[in-house]
């Protein structure tokens, strides 16, 4: 009987850990996700501010020409 309670309570231990090791890796893997996406906007964003440069760069040039 001990030994039998002995792998209970180990087996219980195990699956504790082993539950929570998976939370641990489903939480990382929405991270991931989340980053990815962050990723995403922030290369969108640059595209926006490298579009407004150029359109800064005509606007002036074109107010230069005027003077």
């Amino acid at each position: 009987i001990g030994w039998s309670a002995g792998a209970v309570w180990w087996a219980s231990g195990t699956d504790i850990k082993v539950q929570q090791n998976t939370t641990a890796i489903e939480q990382v893997i929405k991270n991931e996700k989340h980053i990815a996406v962050i990723q995403e906007q922030q290369q969108e964003i640059v595209k926006d501010i490298d579009e407004i440069k150029v359109d800064t760069r005509k606007i002036l040039d074109k107010i230069n020409e005027l003077d």
